[in-house]
């Protein structure tokens, strides 16, 4: 099988959690020779160009990230459940390779650091082994309270995965309304009568009794009033606290990694600029995505996660890809990596295009070289066009300036209307629709394909094709597929070899 072949069950693959329409959408991105390369460069190519959020499958972001609508996502997110038996640290994997009831124990014990077992088992002895997993344990905890304190994301994650968090159920798959059901009975599973029961009457009444003195004693260092049903981290606890200065009070109280960064994201005039400025500040996606886990963005911006998630998606792919994205990214090195990253067939003749002063004297370079059609094919290259500080439209100005007309096979080519007409009876098309003030494009693309239509009326979407060289044989065939594409896939067009018809074809759509 070939590269290219493997590469393309590879994008399959990929993309099999992906709803339909997004499929389609990325698979449009890429071209023939983005598959020309090994199996690993590809996917790596791969995951940088359609640039999802570093997410798991049990979250809603990586559904909604895939095209899929909120309700479709909840559904989706619930985990699969797995075989515990192909677990080491399950003891019917151990016994069933032969291990007796004790010898199972102890390796499931040799697979965690924080036992003695690990350690013995790597050849140290009982005592060192227990020195070794006491110092891992201390440093475990030690790591684990300072991210718990500084992570508000990790915090979020911690107590979502906890049963007496109403996340915990929500992310189960139950509603709010259920999950606020499935939290009261848990938190209910601590009382009088399961102590009593599970330990007797004396030592039950005991261990209930300091549980609820615990309880009341963190209640009374807290600011939670016992009568709002909200706890005093809530937004609404400091709305109904502290009026028009909660928002500081809320962020000075709350344990958030860097408050100056929240004071930043809540400092713009509406979400979509505060998206708009994170991406061009050249934030990962997946950076900019946990910024929009910040419940009070949605209170302040009044939006929700979903709809700020998905302009952020919508308008992150616009600019993921083009020079100004690796100018940002990579600063003085931009060229070198946009022109690796991009695959040019011809990487030395990039950078040649680029080895001038300034355009005029690439324009002029080229002239003396290469034919119009050559000419256009490489000034209309992006990347010429960027790192020139200047538009095709304006390089192509120049060249026309200097040189107006060329005499080719079927005509003359002429520079009219900030573009090339590639024949005279182009020139007649594009001069009677200028003469009419008809809004058109030039060499517009047609939907979803790389083949390009001859004009393009802006304000009836249909295309319009001069099949002028109809007689020869090869160009024929092209009109003929554009023609089959069109109806197949719908597209207004009109296609003819008579420059007459169609000017009367567009005199009677504009009722001329």
């Amino acid at each position: 099988m070939s590269n290219i072949l493997k590469n393309k069950n590879q994008l399959d693959n990929y993309l099999i959690d992906f709803h339909p329409d997004k499929k389609n959408e990325i698979l449009n991105l890429f071209k023939d020779f983005n598959f020309e390369c090994g199996k690993t460069s590809f996917i790596s190519k791969m995951k940088s160009l359609i640039g999802m959020p570093k997410f798991g499958k049990k979250t809603l972001i990586y559904w909604l990230s895939r095209g899929w609508d909120e309700e479709t996502a909840k559904i989706k997110r619930v985990p699969t459940i797995k075989n515990v038996e192909t677990s080491p640290m399950n003891i019917n994997f151990w016994l069933k390779r032969g291990f007796s009831l004790e010898d199972s124990e102890y390796k499931i014990k040799s697979q965690r650091k924080m036992n003695k077992e690990y350690w013995m088992e790597r050849g140290y002895t009982l005592e060192n082994s227990i020195i070794k997993s006491n110092e891992f344990q201390k440093n475990s905890n030690s790591c684990f309270i300072s991210k718990l304190e500084n992570d508000v994301e990790f915090r979020e994650i911690i107590s979502s995965k906890r049963s007496n968090n109403i996340n915990y159920w929500i992310n189960k798959g139950f509603n709010l309304e259920e999950s606020k059901i499935k939290l009261s009975n848990r938190q209910s599973t601590f009382s009088l009568e399961k102590c009593i029961s599970k330990y007797g009457s004396d030592e039950g009444k005991r261990i209930w009794s300091e549980r609820q003195n615990k309880w009341r004693k963190s209640l009374m260092e807290s600011d939670y009033n016992g009568i709002d049903d909200k706890d005093s981290r809530s937004i609404e606890h400091f709305k109904n606290k502290y009026g028009d200065i909660w928002l500081e009070k809320y962020i000075e109280t709350t344990s958030f990694k860097d408050k100056e960064d929240i004071r930043y994201l809540l400092s713009f005039e509406n979400y979509k600029d505060m998206i708009i400025t994170l991406i061009n500040d050249n934030l990962t996606l997946a950076k900019i995505s946990y910024r929009l886990n910040y419940s009070v963005l949605y209170e302040i911006y009044n939006t929700n996660k979903e709809d700020m998630y998905s302009f952020l998606l919508e308008n992150y792919e616009k600019t993921y890809g083009t020079p100004s994205y690796y100018e940002k990214m990579y600063g003085d090195k931009w060229v070198d990596e946009f022109i690796k990253s991009n695959n040019f067939k011809d990487k030395e003749d990039i950078v040649f295009l680029l080895s001038f002063d300034n355009y005029f004297k690439l324009v002029d370079y080229l002239m003396e070289n290469f034919s119009i059609t050559d000419i256009v094919l490489k000034i209309k290259k992006v990347i010429v066009s960027y790192f020139y500080k200047t538009t095709y439209e304006k390089m192509f100005e120049y060249l026309m300036s200097v040189n107006p007309s060329i005499k080719c096979k079927y005509g003359y080519m002429r520079y009219y209307n900030n573009h090339l007409c590639r024949s005279s009876g182009e020139y007649m098309i594009a001069k009677f629709l200028k003469y009419n003030e008809i809004s058109y494009k030039y060499e517009k693309l047609y939907p979803n394909s790389k083949k390009r239509c001859d004009f393009y009326l802006i304000d009836h979407d249909i295309y319009i094709e001069y099949t002028g060289m109809y007689k020869i044989k090869k160009h024929n065939d092209k009109y003929n597929e554009k023609k089959s594409f069109c109806i197949d896939n719908n597209i207004k067009h009109f296609f003819s070899n008579n420059i007459e018809e169609i000017e009367n074809k567009i005199k009677s759509i504009y009722g001329i």
